[in-house]
C-alpha cells in the first residue's frame, strides 16, 4: 500500500505542468453536502502535500468588502503581484460573482484568457462551483471535472443531473462516491449505483462518465484522486493568451456590475 503511495506521488508531480497554471474543476452537491466540501479539502491536501500551490476558485461563496475574492483579482491589476506572496499556502477566494461574470461572458472570450493571468502563482486552481456554472465557464478547455456522487438514489440522481449540464457544452465527468470501507456489502451497493449510472448516461448522454470509489482517511485514495483530477485538468501555458494581462483583465470589467447566478 506504501508502496502505491509513492507511485501515485510520482504520478502527481509528473502529472503538474511545470510552467503554467492547471484547473481541476469539482461541481457542488445540489444539497450542499458536508462530505462534497471534505472532498475537495481532502483533494487540495494531497495536490498540496506534492508541493503544490493550490487555489480554490468557491463559487459558493460571494465576495464582499471584507471578503474580497476572484471578482477584485479581475478588476483590479495590483492583486495580480500581491497573491504571488501567498502562493506558499492553500488560498481560497470566494468567487461566486467572478464566476458569474465569466458564464454570462463565456461566448466573448475563453476562460483561460482572465484566470491564467490573475492566478500566475499558482501552480493548480480549483474551481468548486455548480455544474451548470462549470459548463459554460470551462466550456473551451479540456477540463474532466469531478462530480460528488453520494451513496444513495437520490445521489445517483443528482449525479446524472450534473452529469447532462457538463455534457451540455461537451464537457465529461469523473463521477467521485466516498465509501467507508464498512465491507463487500457496501462495496456492492457502490458499484451496482456506479453502473446505474453509467447506463442511464450511456443512454441518454451519448457516453458513460468514469467513477471511482474513494475513501477521505484513506491517503492512497485521495493521493490517486488527485491525480486523476490533474490527469483530466486543462493546462495553461505562463502567460495566458498571447497579449494578455492584468491590465487587459482590468480593463475589460472596467464598471461591471456585481451579478447574481442567474
Amino acid at each position: 500500500m506504501l508502496e502505491a503511495c509513492v507511485h501515485q506521488g510520482a504520478g502527481l508531480r509528473q502529472a503538474a505542468h511545470p510552467h503554467g497554471l492547471r484547473i481541476v474543476a469539482m461541481c457542488t452537491s445540489p444539497g450542499g453536502c458536508a462530505q462534497g466540501l471534505e472532498l475537495l479539502w481532502q483533494v487540495c491536501t494531497a495536490l498540496r502535500q506534492q508541493g503544490l500551490p493550490v487555489a480554490v476558485l468557491d463559487g459558493t461563496a460571494p465576495e464582499t468588502g471584507d471578503a474580497p475574492g476572484l471578482h477584485e483579482l479581475l478588476a483590479h491589476t495590483r492583486w495580480c503581484a500581491d497573491i504571488a506572496a501567498d502562493a506558499a499556502s492553500l488560498a481560497v477566494f470566494p468567487a461566486m460573482h467572478g464566476l458569474a461574470w465569466l458564464r454570462r461572458h463565456a461566448g466573448e472570450a475563453p476562460a483561460r484568457q482572465w484566470l491564467q493571468p490573475v492566478l500566475h502563482a499558482y501552480a493548480v486552481a480549483v474551481v468548486y462551483a455548480p455544474a451548470f456554472v462549470i459548463a459554460d465557464v470551462l466550456q473551451d478547455t479540456a477540463t474532466t471535472p469531478l462530480v460528488w456522487m453520494p451513496a444513495s438514489r437520490q445521489g445517483v440522481l443528482d449525479a446524472y443531473g450534473a452529469c447532462k449540464q457538463l455534457a451540455r457544452t461537451g464537457l465529461g465527468a469523473t463521477v467521485v462516491t466516498v465509501g467507508d470501507g464498512r465491507g463487500p456489502r457496501e462495496d456492492a451497493l457502490i458499484a451496482g449505483m456506479q453502473h446505474a449510472l453509467r447506463q442511464c448516461a450511456r443512454e441518454h448522454l451519448g457516453y458513460a462518465p468514469a467513477t471511482v470509489t474513494a475513501r477521505p482517511d484513506a491517503p492512497h485514495d485521495m493521493t490517486r484522486l488527485a491525480t486523476v483530477a490533474l490527469e483530466h485538468a486543462a493546462a495553461l501555458p505562463d502567460g495566458g493568451m498571447p497579449g494578455v494581462g492584468c491590465d487587459a483583465a482590468a480593463g475589460a470589467w472596467g464598471t461591471v456590475r456585481r451579478e447574481s447566478w442567474m
